[in-house]
């Protein structure tokens, strides 16, 4: 059976125009859903690009900082070792002053300790 039997003259034009709106508009769709999808697609390679930029900066400022710290912790360390190694050349250079000032003195008490 043949559904142009059953429509009225015109009809049938209007039902093929209603049937070539509905065409283009579902073509239309799948463009726009394609087009969407590519779009979906670019912003995610953007936001992974972004994070990859991101994750690199911070790495990047992590290790400046540790290396500015790393610097520091040195500096402080060298200084310190300085320091300590003013102040035992201070104590042995008091010890050999107290030694002559008393080398005499400490030797006799020695040998009359000895000796009797």
């Amino acid at each position: 059976m043949n559904i142009s039997a059953f429509l009225k003259a015109g009809e049938e034009k209007v039902i093929m125009d209603i049937i070539s709106a509905i065409l283009e508009i579902d073509n239309t769709a799948k463009e726009m859903m394609k087009n969407a999808e590519e779009k979906r697609n670019e912003l995610m390679d953007r936001a992974r690009e972004s994070e990859a930029a991101s994750r690199e900066d911070i790495m990047a400022a992590a290790k400046k900082e540790t290396d500015v710290f790393e610097k520091n912790e040195k500096m402080n360390a060298e200084k310190e070792i300085d320091r300590i190694e003013q102040e035992k050349q201070k104590t042995i250079e008091r010890l050999d002053r107290t030694f002559e000032e008393n080398r005499g003195r400490w030797a006799s008490e020695i040998f009359e300790s000895i000796v009797g």
